[in-house]
């Protein structure tokens, strides 16, 4: 089981997108996932996201038959050389299911 034990976890490079709901917007942006671990997910994304802190989100896996909701607080940000922004988000709670599947389903499609 991933599990989570701070920013040592370790990461495995993925191809998937993400809808975000930023705290101080009332729609969702899709943005790329760089990576995931047991803490969370880097995001790579056109927009920096200033001044939000908390994310609704919401992300597909193939086990699983409906969009996956969780709650998600941005750790870092940084701007690339290219002028996209990297985010990494930790995932503090999910909606739909609960937060150990999620884990599960994620290290499903990793291990």
């Amino acid at each position: 089981m991933i599990k989570s034990s701070g920013r040592r976890d370790q990461r495995f490079g993925c191809h998937m997108e993400l809808w975000i709901q930023p705290q101080t917007e009332e729609e969702y942006f899709l943005v790329e996932v760089v990576n995931v671990s047991a803490g969370g997910m880097l995001l790579r994304s056109e927009t920096p996201f200033h001044g939000a802190d908390t994310f609704a989100c919401q992300v597909e896996l193939p086990q699983f038959p409906e969009l996956i909701q969780f709650t998600a607080a941005v750790r870092h940000r940084k701007q690339e050389e290219s002028g996209t922004y990297l985010l990494g988000i930790n995932v503090s709670e999910t909606q739909n299911i609960p937060l150990k599947t999620f884990r599960a389903l994620l290290e499903a499609m990793f291990l």
